[in-house]
């Protein structure tokens, strides 16, 4: 989040000089956040699901078999825990959106 903001802040400064609101801007950050974190979890629940069986594979010994299963409530909460954080981060990174010189970002040479 902050590597988005701290990448976009000339786009930011000029929706701010636009008019926008900062309730808007940082709705705007928030709702592509939310997206990215949507589409990492996507990907990193097979990802995770295939790491836990290598691993599980790898620690098999003779005398001792490991049932390969993961619950079903374990994705939910894995979810409901990235989003929790995704948000707080986002309520803390919107100090930062607010702290958003327009002149200085907008003067800036890239």
């Amino acid at each position: 989040n902050n590597i988005n903001i701290t990448e976009r802040i000339r786009e930011i400064a000029t929706l701010k000089l636009m008019g926008f609101y900062s309730n808007e801007t940082g709705a705007y950050v928030t709702r592509e956040n939310l997206l990215l974190v949507l589409m990492g979890y996507a990907a990193g629940i097979p990802l995770g699901f295939a790491l836990h069986r290598f691993v599980m594979a790898q620690i098999e010994m003779d005398i001792v078999t490991y049932d390969v299963r993961i619950a079903w409530p374990s994705f939910f909460y894995a979810l409901g825990f990235v989003l929790l954080f995704s948000l707080i981060v986002d309520v803390i990174m919107r100090g930062k959106i607010e702290q958003i010189d327009m002149t200085e970002s907008l003067k800036s040479i890239e």
